[in-house]
């Protein structure tokens, strides 16, 4: 039976009509949807590469590392913490809970890089420099505090930093604003954003900030043998916090935090400038090496399925045959539990 040309045409709208929204799904303008590449190490797609921009958000997104520190600030007030056990609270739990949500692996050994804290705190705002071993630097970990303490000053990476701004308020109480920033080598595609957040409690005084932001008996909390100092990295302690992590189980069990909303202004301390860390314009070949590599990996696996070549996942396996390369240099199925940062 011949259709007549209005039907055709009929019948062909129709048809436009209910493909247009089905292309569309997943089409929205999500700050993280960046397509398909994936990493094979989880079952679920993780972008590293959004076109040729290396990004992390999905690895450590920075808009929750506002709330990651009021939480910490909290924590510490309701323990009723003072002086140099206040900042050790706070920096160990930093450490603990961007540890337990990062899965950044830039040494693809399938197990999360360690997170580095080191602050940098004078008297109107304390910075948290957020990094991680470079793998260009650093091979194998160590368990000494010393060792971490070098790594920490010179073999790491920065991928974000993030700073505290007190602000005081009536009757001597005090309220908090915080910045996080993102390194722009690792975070190409975020990187001009600030996310910003704040927070108050009835128990920080304006009389506590010398203590809780800078001491000069301690090069400003930062200074030889912060590591072993603030009871960072005693014996055992990589294979014992990292040994049973994974980074594809990481990806699927972390904790969410509330994200902070992202600016393009930089917040102000009291006298008017705004804060950088010491390493936020650091270039590393090691970032560089990563990027090149996902890059070359994702271009083999593109052509792979072009031609219709390449082996497929087995539904046993553990790696993608279009994963960054990663291999096992370190076991990541050890039974050993997990506990804080010196806790």
């Amino acid at each position: 039976m011949k259709l007549s040309l209005k039907k055709i045409i009929n019948l062909s709208f129709i048809s436009l009509c209910f493909l247009i929204p089905i292309s569309c799904i997943g089409c929205g303008d999500d700050e993280y949807n960046y397509g398909n590449v994936g990493v094979g190490v989880s079952k679920r797609t993780v972008a590293f590469l959004n076109g040729d921009k290396l990004d992390l958000s999905s690895e450590l997104d920075p808009a929750q590392i506002p709330e990651i520190i009021k939480n910490s600030y909290i924590e510490a007030a309701e323990l009723k913490k003072k002086d140099k056990e206040l900042i050790r609270y706070v920096i160990q739990d930093i450490s603990s809970k961007i540890a337990g949500i990062s899965s950044i692996d830039l040494n693809k050994d399938e197990i999360p890089d360690p997170i580095l804290i080191v602050p940098e705190g004078d008297k109107e705002s304390m910075t948290y420099s957020i990094r991680i071993p470079d793998p260009e630097k650093v091979k194998t970990y160590p368990d000494d505090a010393d060792a971490w303490q070098k790594i920490a000053e010179n073999q790491s990476i920065e991928v974000l930093s993030v700073t505290v701004f007190p602000k005081k308020g009536a009757n001597e109480n005090v309220s908090f604003d915080v910045e996080a920033r993102a390194n722009e080598q690792v975070y190409e595609r975020h990187h001009s954003n600030y996310y910003h957040s704040s927070f108050a409690h009835s128990y920080f005084t304006y009389r506590m900030m010398g203590s809780m932001f800078f001491n000069p008996y301690y090069g400003g909390w930062y200074g030889p043998g912060f590591y072993g100092r603030m009871g960072y990295y005693r014996g055992g302690y990589y294979g014992s916090y990292y040994g049973g992590r994974n980074v594809g189980t990481t990806r699927t069990t972390r904790k969410t935090y509330n994200k902070s909303s992202a600016s393009k202004s930089a917040m102000k301390n009291s006298s008017g400038k705004s804060v950088q860390s010491k390493m936020h314009s650091q270039k590393s070949s090691g970032v560089s090496n990563f990027k090149n590599s996902a890059i070359k990996k994702r271009n083999a696996s593109s052509a792979k399925k072009a031609s219709g070549f390449g082996s497929s996942r087995s539904s046993g396996s553990k790696s993608s045959s279009y994963g960054f390369g990663r291999s096992k240099s370190r076991s990541s199925s050890s039974s050993r539990g997990s506990r804080g940062f010196g806790k």
